[in-house]
């Protein structure tokens, strides 16, 4: 199996998400607001893995206001979900 490294200030186990409108939120972003994960043991089986893909869209030169060339927007969406009874094959330890 292998192991995939993630940079320590994103590894949280509960973090409180900003909207970026309500007052002292302007900024956006994230808080972390759980414990420091140290580690993670995931099986494969125990997560379903979704990927959405946007329509792409094309801008010509004679629309594109940023440069005089072509634009390409692309979007895909990524998420994971645990079904209840896969949750056995997920371990996280955290720090004290």
């Amino acid at each position: 199996m292998p192991v995939i490294q993630v940079p320590r200030p994103r590894f949280y186990s509960a973090i409180d998400l900003l909207d970026g409108s309500t007052a002292g939120q302007e900024a956006g972003g994230y808080v972390p607001s759980g414990d420091p994960i140290n580690f993670m043991i995931v099986h494969t089986g125990a997560v379903l893995a979704i990927t959405k893909h946007a329509l792409p869209r094309v801008f010509s030169p004679d629309v594109n206001q940023d440069a005089d060339a072509w634009k390409f927007d692309y979007r895909i969406y990524h998420d994971l979900i645990v079904p209840n009874n896969k949750t056995a094959g997920i371990f996280v330890h955290t720090a004290a």
